[in-house]
Order: structure tokens, then C-alpha cells, then sequence
């Protein structure tokens, strides 16, 4: 049977470990103690935010194609669209780069219908990639995804400006 003394050294030690361990990583200092005692702390893989990554770079090629589809396929919008398509281009080289091999369809052949088609999918991709940065794991790619999605915002307000000129 454990005396008294033991159950109670026992149990204070591991209130004492368990706040070290709870005050240390919120202050990150476990690291600095493992590498004293010998350990290379290494940082975990966030596997869901891999998927994620995937997700959000199909999603984001999609609506470059479309994109550059709508700026071959009318030179009033393409106009307007060139700096966007090259801030999209830029993100997706944040992302790991353009998929390839991707079936968009066919934009609208009348330029208005075309651009409205533009504007509906960057919405729709602003609202996701903000869905997005609330689902990952690592804080640093949520603000990539946060910033995606606000810039995608901008997008549509440069959109809808360049709608108006062609209306």
C-alpha cells in the first residue's frame, strides 16, 4: 500500500509538471528547456491544413482560368482583369503554384454577361477562402488565407467598377 507522504509527493509533483508544462508552451520556453536537457524539439506536420493547401490551390487555379479565359476572350474587360490575373498569379505562388490540367467550360461570349461571370466566381472565392482561414490549423496560413480573401474582396470592386464602363 502507498503511505500518505507518497500519494501526496506524487500528486504535487505532477501539479507542478502539469503547470510547466501548461505556462511553458503558452510561453514557448519548453523548447528552450528540452534544448537544454539534450531534445531538438521539432514542429508537427499539420495535416489537415496539407489538404486544405490542395484544396485552396485547385479552387484558386480554377478561377485564374476562368479569369484569363474572360481576358482572351474580350479585350474591354482584359484591360482591367490583367492586374488581377497577375495578383492571382502571385497568390497561387504562394500556394505551390498553378494546377495544371484544369476544365473551366467556356466563358460567355457577350462581354457583360463575361465579366458579371468574373465577378460571382471572385465572390464566391473571397466568401470561401474567408471560410477557409477559419478552418486552419496554422495561424500563419490563416492569414494568408484571411489576406486571399480580402484581396479577392478588392477584386470585386474592381470588377464591379470595370461592369459599369462596359455597360
Amino acid at each position: 500500500m502507498i503511505s500518505r507522504r507518497a500519494l501526496f509527493g506524487t500528486g504535487a509533483g505532477v501539479v507542478v509538471l502539469a503547470g510547466v508544462a501548461t505556462y511553458g508552451g503558452r510561453d514557448h520556453r519548453l523548447d528552450d528547456v528540452a534544448r537544454e536537457v539534450g531534445i531538438e524539439p521539432r514542429r508537427l506536420t499539420a495535416e489537415s491544413d496539407e489538404r486544405l493547401i490542395k484544396r485552396v490551390q485547385k479552387d484558386q487555379s480554377v478561377l485564374l482560368a476562368w479569369t484569363e479565359a474572360v481576358a482572351a476572350g474580350h479585350s474591354g474587360p482584359a484591360k482591367a482583369l490583367a492586374p488581377l490575373i497577375a495578383n492571382l498569379k502571385t497568390q497561387l505562388g504562394v500556394l505551390g503554384g498553378v494546377q495544371a490540367g484544369i476544365d473551366i467550360g467556356t466563358p460567355p461570349a457577350a462581354a457583360p454577361a463575361a465579366l458579371d461571370s468574373v465577378i460571382i466566381r471572385h465572390e464566391r472565392a473571397a466568401a470561401k477562402r474567408a471560410k477557409d482561414s477559419l478552418e486552419a490549423v496554422s495561424g500563419d496560413f490563416a492569414q494568408v488565407l484571411a489576406s486571399i480573401s480580402v484581396s479577392l474582396s478588392q477584386n470585386v470592386v474592381v470588377l464591379r467598377n470595370a461592369r459599369k464602363a462596359i455597360a
